[in-house]
Formats: C-alpha cells, sequence, structure tokens
C-alpha cells in the first residue's frame, strides 16, 4: 500500500474544474450540483490525507471515462478517493474499467459519501478498513517528517510539471498544496522560471493562489485600462508577494510618477528574483508576453543606456545571456573598456561558451597586455557565426605579432588572405613574418 519511501499515494477523484479555483466563485451551481458541501467536503479529505502523511493528487471524474488523464498521466495509486453525490455505478457505467488502470493491484476505491470500499466491479466490498477511516474520516495527525517528505514532493512534482508544460497537472499540484495549509507562494511563484513560456501558466496559477489568500492585496490605481486590467493587477500582487513588498512600500514606489516606464523602472530595481523582475517589466509590454526574452526587448526600448538598470537585470537574472551582453557592450559602448572585460567575465562564469563575452574578455587581455591570453581565446572564436572571421584573424596576428610568433602570424595570415586577398593589414603582416622567419633561419 505504501511506494518505496513508505508514502501512501492517493487519487481523489472530483466533479468539475470549479474546485480549481478558476471557473468562478460559486463553483458548486458551475458544477450542477445540488450538494452545497461539495468543496468542502473535497477540501476536508485532501487536507486530513496531507496531514496524515498521505499524498494527494486529484482527477476529473470524467477524465476516468476518457481516458485522458490530464493531472496525474500514468501515474498509478495506492488509494482512490470518489467524491460525488451520483454512486459510483449510477454514475457511470464504463468507469471500472478505466479506474484499473489508476488503481495498484491491492489498492482499494472507496466511495466516500456512502463511506464504503467497492470492489472493480464498483459493488460495495466491505465497510471502511480502521485505517481508512482514522486517515479520511477522522484525520489521524501523521508525523511532522511524514507530512514534510510529502510536502517537498508535492514542490518537486510541481518543477517538473513546469518543466514538461503539463499545465493541468501544475495547478492540480498547487491546489493541493494551499489545502495543505503548508504552502509556500514564493516557492510556488518562483516555480514559474521552469517553465518554458510562463504566459501559459502564470494567470491560472496566480488566481489559485490569489484565491487561497496567498497573495499580497494592492491599492492602487494607474491611469489606462491596460494597466489596470484584471491580468496586469494579478502580475504584480505575483511580484510583490514574491519579493515581499506590503501594499505600503508598494504605493509609496508606484506613487508620483510621470509615466508608465517611470513606475516600472522603480519597480523593477526593488525586485530581488527573476521572476518579479519580469513581471514588473511586462507593466511596458502591451503583447501579453512574459519573459527573459521580452525583458530583452523592454529594456532595450527603455533603458538601453541606464547602468543602474542593466547591472541590476545580471544580478537578478545571472542566467539570462541577454543580461550580460547588453551590460558589457554598452559599457564598451562609453568607454569604459576595463569595465566591459569585469563584466564579461563574470558573465563567463554562467554563460562560458558565449562567443560575444569571450571576446570582451580578450579585449581586458588586451588592455593589460596580455596577450598570450587573448591570443588563446581568439583561437576558440575562429569559426564562430557571431563574428568577422577577418577581425578574429586580425586580433590573432596582431596579438602574434606582439608575442613574436611569426610561423603562426604568416598561418593566420595566410588564412585571412585566402578569405580577403586585398586585405592591407594582413598582406603587411604576412610581409613582415616571412622576413622575420628569413631572418632566423
Amino acid at each position: 500500500m505504501e511506494d518505496k519511501s513508505g508514502i501512501i499515494n492517493a487519487l481523489i477523484l472530483i466533479d468539475g474544474v470549479g474546485f480549481f479555483g478558476y471557473g468562478g466563485e460559486n463553483s458548486d451551481s458551475a458544477r450542477g450540483l445540488s450538494n452545497p458541501g461539495y468543496d468542502k467536503s473535497v477540501k476536508g479529505v485532501v487536507k486530513k490525507l496531507l496531514e496524515s502523511g498521505v499524498r494527494v493528487e486529484l482527477e476529473e471524474i470524467i477524465d476516468c471515462a476518457t481516458e485522458t488523464f490530464h493531472r496525474t498521466g500514468r501515474r498509478v495509486f495506492d488509494l482512490m478517493i470518489y467524491i460525488s453525490e451520483r454512486p459510483i455505478k449510477e454514475f457511470w457505467q464504463e468507469l471500472g474499467d478505466n479506474l484499473r488502470e489508476k488503481i495498484s493491484e491491492q489498492g482499494i476505491i472507496i466511495d466516500y459519501f456512502n463511506e464504503v470500499v467497492v470492489n472493480e466491479l464498483l459493488e460495495v466490498d466491505s465497510d471502511l478498513p480502521d485505517w481508512v477511516n482514522e486517515k479520511i474520516i477522522i484525520g489521524a495527525a501523521g508525523t511532522e517528517d511524514r507530512c514534510e517528505e510529502v510536502i517537498e514532493s508535492l514542490y518537486a512534482e510541481i518543477f517538473e510539471s513546469m518543466r514538461n508544460c503539463e499545465d493541468l497537472r501544475s495547478e492540480m499540484l498547487v491546489k493541493v498544496l494551499c489545502l495543505s495549509g503548508r504552502s509556500e507562494p514564493q516557492r510556488i511563484i518562483e516555480s514559474f522560471n521552469f517553465h518554458p513560456r510562463i504566459s501559459d501558466v502564470v494567470f491560472r496559477i496566480g488566481e489559485i493562489l490569489s484565491n487561497d489568500g496567498s497573495l499580497v492585496d494592492l491599492d492602487f490605481d494607474y491611469s489606462g485600462e491596460y494597466l489596470n486590467s484584471e491580468e496586469m493587477v494579478l502580475l504584480q500582487r505575483i511580484a510583490a508577494t514574491n519579493d515581499g513588498i506590503s501594499n505600503d512600500e508598494f504605493s509609496d514606489l508606484v506613487s508620483n510618477y510621470n509615466s508608465i516606464s517611470e513606475v516600472s523602472r522603480r519597480l523593477f530595481l526593488r525586485s530581488r528574483s527573476q521572476i518579479s523582475g519580469s513581471f514588473f517589466l511586462s507593466l511596458c509590454n502591451r503583447d501579453g508576453i512574459i519573459g527573459s526574452g521580452s525583458d530583452a526587448t523592454i529594456i532595450r526600448n527603455n533603458w538601453l543606456d541606464d547602468i543602474e538598470v542593466l547591472e541590476h537585470w545580471t544580478s537578478i537574472s545571472p542566467k539570462n545571456h541577454d543580461s550580460w551582453e547588453i551590460l558589457s557592450r554598452v559599457l564598451w559602448n562609453l568607454g569604459k573598456k576595463e569595465e566591459c572585460a569585469k563584466t564579461a567575465e563574470e558573465g563567463l562564469k554562467f554563460h562560458p561558451s558565449s562567443h560575444h563575452l569571450l571576446r570582451r574578455k580578450a579585449h581586458g587581455h588586451r588592455i593589460r597586455n596580455e596577450h598570450k591570453k587573448a591570443v588563446e581565446i581568439e583561437k576558440t572564436l575562429i569559426g564562430s557565426d557571431s563574428f568577422s572571421q577577418i577581425d578574429t584573424l586580425i586580433y590573432l596576428c596582431r596579438g602574434l605579432t606582439l608575442l613574436g610568433e611569426w610561423e603562426q602570424v604568416e598561418e593566420y595570415s595566410e588564412i585571412g588572405l585566402s578569405i580577403d586577398p586585398e586585405h592591407s593589414e594582413l598582406k603587411e603582416r604576412r610581409n613582415v613574418a616571412r622576413e622575420k622567419i628569413k631572418k632566423n633561419e
């Protein structure tokens, strides 16, 4: 009845999608149920199971008939709890066949409202076993370590489902965590970073968090319907919650502004994480795209020469290559070449294969007369699609000339001249190299 870790895995079958938090306040009516306490019953069972150290997942009853288990996939469970006022057999005659695929060999199926165990034919098999009665009906507390283990496993599953774009599964797991009373909104929000398309999940999961009371309430009124839309307000509530920004602090940050880009900049500089920074930047973005790619576009359009913004961007989004590439390029263009090189070296810790950052690091070596190190880098950039091949060969020939490596100067000059036979500098360096080689013979 337990997995290798000793944890019992339970699947709760429920009616309808309103339960997950984005079907409107009156979810009982939305499902057409006559039992007004349905949601309360489901929430009570989930909470009791989690407190008992049982791992819980949720699935819609209708999916047992279609065999499209959007939230639980091919996972198999030790315990299945059917929560509906409709008797199992009357509700769906074919339900038993599909249930067998979701229940382990020694697993049991419980008709919750009737408080009985049913067999594979959906016939009453026995009364509830004592251990089930304790965990579900009464709610026997599990050990703290076991409960913590269950909660951590749910977080791990959220991160994995985000990576795999299993959006309905992610929503279900977040709902279960909220019901546990042990959810940490910041950890849930940070899980968005694992999703390749954040905008696919952020609003629905944000609404689940909002309905759970997990998001800070913000009082503000921007001018313009777009900025006051439910989606934009929800994004800012998520970001403020993630970074621990209170309503009072938020109000101070957004007061007395001249433009929405000014507000976005203030909030962005207050952000402490990539996800919050992206959401605050989205105030300037009307195309509805959220994420690291749109961050670069917004910053280029609004604060390309704003060193404070660019440096903060690298601090909260070090894994975003654009942040390092843009900051180092701007520093170079401003004549701050040593700072450019230092920034490139820092960025290479996160992006060791970046050709742009390697070139700027090589510039730093040249500034410090470390020509051997610069040459070593330039050799790795031969054939790079990021730069002109001629430019790379010129940097190599210049560095090798300073090192007195005449055979290599001749070699790389010849390669360059095969690309551009009339290149004057390469011709000159080849000729000088040949003279040096001849003189040294």
